[in-house]
């Protein structure tokens, strides 16, 4: 994978667990209003929530050499060349994979890909935001990356080997321990 896609990657997975951790102190200083105070990021599982917080960290980075543009034509993260904004550096798209059998996910992700393999920019990459029991993304990832092969014919994708994966602990409101993660997987 491109170096500047595994920053981003590491940037936005950074990002994602900041937040956690300010949800996390908030609601536990917050017991009136959140008597157990439990919850992180998932609390507000949302896809454009992910995307925002990934968008403003990398602007907020004074080390990322692209600035960045959301909601550009229709990809939901541009990244453009400083000297020369007409020309793009890379185009990502952002999915959140949160379902328990993870099917009712697949159609977007599916669609977001042909969106990759047609874009213009040099670099194409897919993030994608999940969540499940510790130690389970590579199994997840195999599994999505199977199914992606064989059902919709992206056959370059061989498991989890194929994607950067960056993980964090969370807790659900439930309290139910979990590891978030985010995967990064550059279309060619």
């Amino acid at each position: 994978m491109d170096k500047t896609l595994v920053d981003l990657l590491d940037i936005a997975s950074d990002a994602l667990k900041n937040e956690d951790t300010a949800i996390r102190d908030a609601m536990a200083a917050n017991k009136r209003a959140y008597p157990g105070g439990q919850g992180g990021i998932l609390r507000i599982n949302n896809e454009r929530y992910y995307q925002f917080l990934v968008a403003r960290a990398l602007a907020l980075t004074q080390a990322f050499p692209f600035p960045a543009k959301v909601e550009l034509a229709t990809h939901d993260l541009v990244l453009q060349y400083p000297a020369n904004p007409s020309k793009w550096f890379a185009v990502v798209e952002m999915k959140r994979w949160m379902t328990e059998s993870g099917a009712p996910e697949i159609p977007g992700i599916i669609k977001d890909m042909g969106k990759l393999q047609q874009c213009r920019g040099e670099n194409a990459m897919l993030l994608l935001f999940s969540t499940n029991d510790r130690g389970d993304a590579s199994t997840q990832l195999d599994w999505l990356s199977k199914e992606l092969a064989d059902m919709y014919g992206f056959s370059a994708i061989k498991g989890s080997t194929s994607w950067e994966i960056r993980r964090f602990d969370t807790v659900r409101p439930s309290g139910k321990e979990v590891e978030f993660w985010v995967a990064g997987y550059q279309v060619k």
